[in-house]
């Protein structure tokens, strides 16, 4: 399993850049205005990670030695639906914030 640790870092400044080089690319410039797209990018981008690994957590659990000692115990069929909701959370806002940095309107 990769180390989550260096993944998160990763994945938020990959998406904060992407979103950065898209508002510089489309206005030319970036505004103080645009520091929320991009901090709120960083948190949603850096979430991706672990999202992904507690959807994997459903099919590869901890063993019940282990997860038994842990306040988890029992819960480890809710984490994988956390997860979903972390991805979903995490693509709607960096979604979101590319079509802000478009500046296009968002379709109902």
């Amino acid at each position: 399993m990769p180390d989550l640790n260096k993944l998160y870092p990763a994945s938020a400044f990959f998406f904060t850049l992407l979103v950065l080089a898209i508002i510089i690319l489309r206005q030319r410039r970036c505004d103080r205005a645009d520091m929320g797209i991009l901090a709120g990018t960083f948190i949603a981008g850096g979430n991706i990670p672990v999202a992904f690994f507690f959807c994997y957590y459903a099919f590869d659990p901890d063993p019940w030695e282990v997860i038994s000692k842990t306040k988890l115990a029992g819960c480890e069929r809710y984490l994988s639906f956390a997860g979903m909701m972390m991805l979903y959370l995490s693509f709607t806002t960096i979604w979101g914030n590319i079509l802000s940095a478009y500046k296009l309107p968002a379709d109902p």
